[in-house]
């Protein structure tokens, strides 16, 4: 890796992105499959994508924040 901050390396920034929309879509799914779309199969997909795309976003930040301080 280059020197320098990892939170504005592109591989961090492109990960955490795809996590915060993996996170939006799972949200999305979990507020508006059941009403809009009339199973609950659609919520516990919801809850799945966004909690998947909030751990991969929180084990980035951390990551970036604890290459950034050696």
């Amino acid at each position: 890796m280059a020197s320098g901050d990892p939170e504005k390396s592109g591989i961090y920034r492109v990960i955490r992105l795809v996590a915060i929309v993996d996170l939006l879509a799972g949200l999305g799914f979990l507020f508006l499959g059941p009403l809009l779309l009339g199973t609950n199969d659609f919520f516990y997909l919801g809850l799945g994508l966004a909690l998947a795309g909030a751990v991969v976003f929180i084990f980035f930040t951390v990551l970036a924040a604890k290459a950034a301080g050696r």
